[in-house]
């Protein structure tokens, strides 16, 4: 059950919190703003498709920043507490620190439960939508009825995951593809770095690459190779879809 003395530290901690929340979303959306101005200017952006642009980076401006919200949130309300004489005045009553911080801990739980739900279930579409807003409304680009895409990251089978510059739908080609294998305790085991990439009859061929093997993050193996065929769960469809990753 709640004391009053818990609704006051609530209270107190909640509005630094979303003051520092506040401060640090403006600072990201005038970076943004300064990055993309002339995108908005050039393509004569409207009022609605920039607002909906900035609306749909909040929820992952918000997982980016809660962490640190939260610890200047916790710095500025115990701050507060002692310039103003009160945490001597509880310990004087028999309150003792650790007994003040349990709001703020539960507080932080709570946030920090949140930050997950944002991250897994709303910024992965988010995310999407402002590229959307972006390339298909602002730019009007066409879209590809081939899946071309560009700026790939894919989260593959048997622990690889993707990063690629330009995926060509209509010749099923990949363009400066990096490859990392993880094992099951996610520890980096290999990479492979290829200029390109073509899938022909079910099969990968890599070229102009070099595939570097780790042990304890420390590199003890590189081998270059000009032309490989490179045995990979993942087909071309694969990299046609847009696999929602935060």
């Amino acid at each position: 059950m709640t004391t009053i003395l818990d609704r006051y530290f609530i209270k107190g901690y909640s509005h630094s919190f979303f003051y520092s929340i506040l401060v640090f979303l403006v600072i990201f959306f005038i970076a943004i703003l300064v990055g993309q101005v002339e995108n908005f200017v050039r393509y004569q952006a409207t009022i609605s498709q920039v607002f909906r642009y900035f609306l749909n980076h909040i929820p992952f401006i918000v997982v980016q920043i809660t962490p640190l919200a939260a610890l200047l949130a916790t710095l500025f309300t115990l701050g507060s507490l002692s310039q103003r004489n009160e945490i001597t005045a509880l310990k004087a009553n028999g309150i003792s620190l650790y007994r003040i911080s349990i709001p703020i801990l539960l507080t932080a739980v709570l946030l920090s439960l949140f930050t997950i739900f944002l991250k897994e279930y709303i910024v992965p579409y988010t995310n999407l939508r402002f590229r959307q807003i972006l390339h298909y409304e602002i730019r009007k680009e066409k879209h590809s009825p081939f899946g071309t895409r560009s700026n790939i990251a894919y989260r593959g089978n048997n622990g690889n995951v993707y990063y690629i510059d330009h995926f060509d739908g209509e010749k099923d080609t990949l363009q400066s593809v990096t490859i990392l294998h993880y094992d099951n305790q996610r520890t980096l085991t290999s990479r492979i770095d290829a200029k390109e990439a073509v899938y022909r009859e079910g099969r990968w061929y890599f070229s102009n690459g070099v595939e570097r093997f780790f042990n304890s993050d420390q590199i003890v193996k590189n081998v270059p190779f000009d032309n490989r065929i490179i045995n990979l769960k993942e087909t071309a469809d694969d990299f046609r879809k847009r696999q929602k990753l935060p």
